[in-house]
This record gives C-alpha cells, structure tokens and sequence, in this order.
C-alpha cells in the first residue's frame, strides 16, 4: 500500500533535555515511523507515542505529543 493523503501530517513535539541535545532537533533528525501491518485500503489512524518517534540521542525526554493521533489514507499500490 502507499499513502494517498495524510489529514494531519505535522507532529509537533516538546521535548526536555540538555541544550547541547535538544538544539539538535529539528524535522530532519525526529522520524516517526509507524507500522501499517494492520492498516487497511481506505483512511486508517494511528495513535503516536513515545515508542513511534526516533530522535537523534536517548538523553531527550518527550514531554508531550500534539496530535496524538495521525489520519492517514492508503490505497492499493499502482503497478506500473
């Protein structure tokens, strides 16, 4: 399956850690990868948690995740 169109794509995240840690974050070094194992043709949403965002170190902590939840519509993938 492939995306076809993502409802809410921004993620935003406050995270706390040290300044030499935290001034590394930036769209480039968070990715959120989700598994889509159970995703269906049609819009699915995934619930977003700490386990789903990768960041450049383990010393930030993630104090909060807005929104909680990414809408996200699939379709079968074109074959070309």
């Amino acid at each position: 399956m492939e995306i076809a169109q993502s409802i809410n794509p921004l993620i935003r995240i406050t995270a706390r850690g040290l300044r030499k840690d935290t001034g590394l974050l930036n769209a480039k070094t968070v990715k959120v990868k989700l598994d889509q194992a159970q995703a269906e043709t049609g819009k699915n949403v995934f619930f977003i948690t700490r386990q789903h965002i990768f960041l450049p170190n383990d010393r930030i902590d993630i104090i909060r995740i807005v929104p909680d939840n990414l809408t996200v519509e699939l379709r079968s993938k074109r074959t070309e």
